[in-house]
């Protein structure tokens, strides 16, 4: 979906509003700039690292163009522009963006099922032993509330002998 704004205002309330795969900003707008624009869809959350592609009628300045960067910009583009390079390089943001939804969707289906399995003990342990995740499974079988283990070190469950032996 294609989705237009005709002020920098415009665009920052569309940012706060929807998740988009890349923004086009001009650099510049009637209102605001290009550039003002960009640090203020920067401070939202959805948007913080959405690519941004400027556009220009000018050429770009080494100045704005470490401005635009510095912002988040992926490209910059003079206009007239080529509508196949600009289909090309969004088509890429677009595809980008569904694999980061996807992902997303997946790894929430794997969060529900992994949170409501009560039958089996289900947690991570990072590289060093501590405790990253846990589930009400185990927290049925082990006995400790989630905010109780997580963060604790796995040798917790072994009994002192054991540790003694570097079991």
């Amino acid at each position: 979906d294609l989705e237009e704004a005709r002020s920098g205002e415009q665009a920052i309330e569309r940012a706060k509003a929807h998740e988009f795969a890349v923004i086009l900003l001009d650099v510049l707008m009637p209102d605001i700039s290009g550039f003002e624009t960009a640090r203020a869809i920067r401070t939202e959350k959805r948007s913080e690292h959405t690519p941004i592609i400027f556009l220009s009628a000018n050429d770009i300045d080494r100045s704005q163009m470490e401005e635009g960067y510095g912002l988040g910009a992926v490209d910059f583009l003079v206009k007239p522009l080529l509508p196949v390079i600009l289909q090309a390089k969004v088509r890429n943001f677009v595809q980008l963006f569904q694999e980061k939804q996807r992902a997303k969707h997946e790894a929430e289906q794997l969060r529900l099922l992994v949170q409501g399995t009560t039958d089996y003990a289900i947690f991570m342990l990072d590289p060093n032993g501590y405790i990253l995740t846990w589930n009400s499974g185990a927290e049925r079988l082990k006995g400790y509330r989630a905010e109780e283990i997580i963060g604790q070190h796995f040798c917790r469950f072994y009994p002192q002998d054991a540790i003694d032996r570097d079991w």
